[in-house]
């Protein structure tokens, strides 16, 4: 199966929720202020929910933080 398609600005979100090294690893909000800083927090909680309820989204966050080795883990990023 290919990979999925996303575009700048969801590849960015899931490289910022996704790199443990980052502040705004697996924090959905913060994630979001990495792709648009300026938006209000209020914003950023509600953009940073819609982001992660795409299923593309969700498939490529899965296989960044490989499903097998988190477990429930993968279930805070999600």
């Amino acid at each position: 199966m290919p990979a999925p398609k996303l575009t700048h600005r969801q590849e960015k979100f899931v490289q910022a929720l996704t790199d443990p090294k980052s502040p705004s690893f697996c924090n959905q909000s913060a994630s979001y202020r990495v792709i648009s800083p300026t938006v209000s927090p209020e914003t950023s909680k509600a953009n940073g929910s819609r982001m992660i309820a795409s299923a593309t989204v969700q498939e490529v966050v899965k296989g960044q933080l490989g499903l097998d080795d988190l477990g429930r883990g993968l279930k805070m990023c999600l």
